[in-house]
Protein backbone atom coordinates (compact mmCIF):
# COMPACT_ATOMS: atom_id res chain seq x y z
CA UNK A 1 0.00 0.00 0.00
CA UNK A 2 2.81 2.40 0.83
CA UNK A 3 4.46 1.74 -2.55
CA UNK A 4 1.16 2.52 -4.30
CA UNK A 5 0.94 5.82 -2.47
CA UNK A 6 4.48 6.76 -3.38
CA UNK A 7 3.87 5.93 -7.04
CA UNK A 8 0.70 8.04 -7.17
CA UNK A 9 2.30 10.94 -5.32
CA UNK A 10 5.19 11.07 -7.78
CA UNK A 11 2.85 11.01 -10.77
CA UNK A 12 0.28 13.62 -9.71
CA UNK A 13 1.03 16.84 -11.52
CA UNK A 14 -0.18 19.52 -9.08
CA UNK A 15 0.66 22.49 -11.35
CA UNK A 16 -1.39 20.92 -14.16
CA UNK A 17 -4.35 20.35 -11.82
CA UNK A 18 -4.07 23.95 -10.60
CA UNK A 19 -3.90 25.21 -14.19
CA UNK A 20 -7.07 23.32 -15.11
CA UNK A 21 -8.92 24.54 -12.01
CA UNK A 22 -7.85 28.11 -12.80
CA UNK A 23 -8.89 27.78 -16.45
CA UNK A 24 -12.29 26.40 -15.54
CA UNK A 25 -12.82 29.11 -12.89
CA UNK A 26 -11.97 31.83 -15.40
CA UNK A 27 -14.56 30.36 -17.77
CA UNK A 28 -17.17 30.57 -15.01
CA UNK A 29 -17.41 26.83 -14.42
CA UNK A 30 -17.98 25.81 -10.82
CA UNK A 31 -18.40 22.05 -11.31
CA UNK A 32 -16.24 19.90 -13.61
CA UNK A 33 -14.03 16.81 -13.84
CA UNK A 34 -10.31 16.47 -14.41
CA UNK A 35 -8.94 13.21 -15.82
CA UNK A 36 -5.54 12.53 -14.38
CA UNK A 37 -2.65 11.17 -16.37
CA UNK A 38 -1.82 8.30 -16.23
CA UNK A 39 -5.44 7.07 -16.27
CA UNK A 40 -4.73 4.71 -13.36
CA UNK A 41 -4.83 7.78 -11.09
CA UNK A 42 -8.53 8.18 -11.90
CA UNK A 43 -10.60 11.32 -12.12
CA UNK A 44 -11.11 14.30 -9.84
CA UNK A 45 -14.51 15.92 -9.61
CA UNK A 46 -14.06 19.58 -8.71
CA UNK A 47 -16.62 21.92 -7.17
CA UNK A 48 -15.71 25.58 -6.67
CA UNK A 49 -17.39 28.01 -4.29
CA UNK A 50 -16.70 31.74 -4.41
CA UNK A 51 -17.19 34.17 -1.55
CA UNK A 52 -18.29 37.77 -1.98
CA UNK A 53 -14.72 39.01 -1.65
CA UNK A 54 -13.61 36.77 -4.54
CA UNK A 55 -11.95 34.07 -2.47
CA UNK A 56 -12.43 30.50 -3.58
CA UNK A 57 -12.96 27.20 -1.79
CA UNK A 58 -12.19 24.06 -3.77
CA UNK A 59 -13.90 20.73 -3.07
CA UNK A 60 -12.34 17.66 -4.64
CA UNK A 61 -13.98 14.23 -5.03
CA UNK A 62 -11.41 11.65 -6.11
CA UNK A 63 -12.02 8.21 -7.70
CA UNK A 64 -9.13 6.35 -6.10
CA UNK A 65 -8.22 6.22 -2.43
CA UNK A 66 -4.45 6.25 -3.08
CA UNK A 67 -4.84 9.35 -5.28
CA UNK A 68 -6.91 10.98 -2.52
CA UNK A 69 -4.20 10.14 0.01
CA UNK A 70 -1.53 11.70 -2.22
CA UNK A 71 -3.58 14.87 -2.79
CA UNK A 72 -4.46 15.15 0.90
CA UNK A 73 -0.83 14.81 1.92
CA UNK A 74 0.17 17.58 -0.47
CA UNK A 75 -2.90 19.81 -0.08
CA UNK A 76 -0.60 22.71 0.83
CA UNK A 77 1.32 22.17 -2.42
CA UNK A 78 -1.94 22.29 -4.36
CA UNK A 79 -2.91 25.50 -2.53
CA UNK A 80 0.43 27.06 -3.49
CA UNK A 81 -0.01 25.94 -7.12
CA UNK A 82 -3.51 27.49 -7.21
CA UNK A 83 -2.18 30.72 -5.72
CA UNK A 84 0.58 30.73 -8.34
CA UNK A 85 -2.24 30.67 -10.93
CA UNK A 86 -3.57 33.89 -9.37
CA UNK A 87 -6.46 32.39 -7.40
CA UNK A 88 -7.30 33.68 -3.92
CA UNK A 89 -8.20 30.86 -1.56
CA UNK A 90 -10.12 30.92 1.69
CA UNK A 91 -8.24 29.51 4.66
CA UNK A 92 -8.20 25.76 4.13
CA UNK A 93 -9.37 26.44 0.58
CA UNK A 94 -8.62 22.93 -0.68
Amino acid sequence: MVAGYQTSQQQINLPQIAFEISRQAQQGNSHFQIRLDPPELGRVEVRLEFSRDGRMTTHLLVDRSDTLDALARDARGLERALQAQGLKLDDGGV
